[in-house]
């Protein structure tokens, strides 16, 4: 048995195994000692497509197809892992060059048409195919998935290796177990949402002359309307500390990261309706890139306030910097978990969007951002210390101003509030999906 022929067969046998790291490790030592070889590149590209690393993947595909360009398998494999890479155009063109009647070529493609919005053409693809071969369960199982809108993400499977040099060694579709699986799931969802979010970036912002700059600029005005309207008219001082424009900052950040974040989310399945269409697409995947890109918008536009505070020369530097982050990952919590109830609420009566608008205003004038609680009659204060976008904003001062810690003041209040509505946030999601309408 050749070197060639060894290797091959002991990648194989990792391969059954699932040891795709030792596989991965073996075939490129190979490559090293033997130059690279067709081959051996296509077992180590469907080792690194095993363990979600698509564009390692791809290039070594792209590299057989460089030393083989006219094999059949090669050809299949770089159609699928272009899908997997959201390029579908390039993988239909891909699939130009492999045999018609061959029916995986109409398998791929019906997996490609979808990201380009074609879902007649791709249900007439897995149509064609199940004619071609029509005991395969799996291409039936696609058609109906289409059929029907849903299903899971499409799964290849590769023919053999080594055709080009005259070997047969056959290499099947490996399902990852246990915790390997988990692994491989989670980092395929992990990119999908980092592809939501930066379609969210060009979709919120790029679209706009003003862009990023209308996050910073909101709640700019919005504190000069405020300290103008208090200094000015009724000749108010800060109730904490020597600015009253600083006062009022140290309330709309936190109050702003729950109700933006909340909005953001509660609007993110009637805005991506669309997406849903395609089967790697969950709607807490849409839901999470929406909370996401609000919590780097309001940490970014709140460094960005405190700087320009210490350029006008208004000292903005907190006492304990870690309260202040932890106050603000614990309020994006409590916003994304209210966006998730409400994403679901919005589906099943469409006037919820006012019914908040009205509440955002109520809670506006009950959180605390232009006076302390401390200040108001007992028998009001003792109900609204409840409010937790309240407690939220005295939790934020106490970390802002030295000193200022009020006795009502519970972290493990609010804190628990966010985890108890995040699991009720997600427990609708599960119990609503029924009624998420997906757009035809």
């Amino acid at each position: 048995m050749s070197d060639v022929e060894q290797t091959l067969a002991q990648l194989n046998v990792l391969m059954a195994k699932q040891h795709f790291d030792r596989a991965i490790d073996m075939a490129t030592e190979f490559g090293q000692q033997h130059g690279e070889f067709a081959p051996v590149l296509r077992i180590r590209s469907a080792a690194l497509a095993e363990l979600g690393d698509t564009s390692r993947a791809l290039a070594d595909i792209r590299q057989c197809l460089e030393l083989a360009p006219d094999i059949d398998d090669y050809l299949l494999h770089c159609a699928s892992l272009e899908i997997a890479q959201h390029r579908p155009a390039a993988a239909l063109r891909v699939l130009e060059r492999v045999v018609a009647d061959n029916p995986m070529v109409d398998r791929i493609a019906s997996a490609a048409w979808p990201q380009l919005g074609e879902f007649a053409k791709a249900r007439e693809c897995a149509r064609r195919a199940c004619e071609k071969q029509p005991d395969n369960p799996e291409f039936q199982e696609n058609l109906d998935h289409l059929v029907r809108h849903e299903g899971q993400q499409l799964k290849i499977k590769p023919a053999e290796v080594g055709a080009d040099a005259g070997i047969s060694i056959p290499l099947s579709y490996y399902e990852p177990k246990g915790l390997a699986a988990a692994g491989v799931a989670l980092r395929k969802q992990l990119r999908v949402v980092y592809a939501l979010l930066l379609r969210e970036i060009a979709g919120q912002y790029q679209h706009s002359r003003l862009g990023y700059l209308w996050a910073i600029i909101e709640p700019v005005v919005h504190l000069t309307v405020l300290g103008l309207f208090f200094s000015l008219l009724t000749h108010s001082v800060a109730p904490l500390g020597k600015n009253l424009y600083l006062f009022y900052l140290t309330g709309l950040l936190p109050f702003f990261m729950i109700t933006h974040t909340a909005s953001k989310v509660m609007q993110g399945i009637a805005a991506n309706r669309s997406l849903l269409l395609l089967p790697a697409i969950k709607p807490f995947d849409i839901l999470l890139a929406r909370a996401v890109l609000s919590f780097l918008t309001e940490i970014a536009v709140s460094i960005i306030i405190g700087c320009l505070f210490m350029l006008v020369g208004i000292s903005a530097t907190p006492s304990d910097p870690l309260v202040l982050l932890e106050v603000m990952a614990s309020a994006w919590v409590f916003g994304f978990a209210l966006g998730v109830a409400m994403s679901v609420l919005v589906e099943m009566f469409e006037s919820w969007e006012m019914v908040w608008s009205q509440l955002t205003r109520v809670l506006y004038f009950c959180s605390g951002i232009f006076y302390v609680a401390e200040k108001m009659p007992p028998q009001i204060r003792d109900f609204l210390i409840w409010n937790p976008c309240l407690q939220y904003v005295e939790w934020f001062r106490s970390g802002f101003y030295d000193g200022f810690v009020p006795p009502w003041l519970t972290p493990a209040y609010v804190n628990g509030m966010s985890f108890v509505s995040l699991a009720l946030g997600m427990a609708m999601l599960l119990l609503g999906h029924k009624r998420i309408r997906i757009e035809e």
